[in-house]
């Protein structure tokens, strides 16, 4: 998400707002974020929490 405030030129609370649909930020900028996004090629990961169980689900069963 750092990458994505600094290309678009907003802040990490204004980029979460963005990621997850939020009210309170104006149309241009939501414009400049998704086109951040797009340029790097962002793909939104899964929660921290659900990918460490499945780590540690996935090392137990090898």
């Amino acid at each position: 998400m750092n990458d994505i405030a600094s290309v678009a030129g907003a802040s990490l609370a204004t980029v979460d707002r963005v990621l997850n649909a939020r009210p309170g930020v104006r149309g241009f900028t939501i414009e400049k974020v998704n086109k951040a996004i797009a340029e790097l090629g962002y793909i939104r990961g899964t929660p921290r929490k659900t990918r460490l169980a499945c780590t540690r689900t996935a090392a137990a069963t090898q």
